[in-house]
């Protein structure tokens, strides 16, 4: 049901669930002109933790943002309306 209301809910449940594996590659990317940063940007300062993009996405309320993760999309660029699986959504199930 949380996913419904944030897709990004669905990845922060997983994290906390698996809080001992720590994996760097669990980190998010954001569509360059959603966030307004110089192209030149740190590429560190471009990778975002699923609950800075939770937060990002409940700003935005943008179902079309891009985003991509190396461990989440397998490094593809993504719209939110993609990341959600309606096969396990509850809403859509009941």
């Amino acid at each position: 049901m949380m996913t419904s209301i944030n897709p990004f809910s669905q990845y922060i449940i997983l994290e906390l669930v698996n809080a001992n594996e720590q994996d760097d590659s669990k980190t998010w990317e954001i569509e360059q002109n959603m966030l307004m940063q110089p192209k030149n940007a740190n590429q560190e300062q471009k990778k975002y933790s699923s609950s800075a993009i939770f937060s990002a996405y409940n700003y935005s309320k943008d179902p079309m943002m891009k985003v991509k993760s190396d461990y989440y999309t397998k490094g593809e660029w993504k719209t939110v309306v993609d990341l959600v699986n309606l096969d396990q959504n509850l809403l859509v199930s009941s």
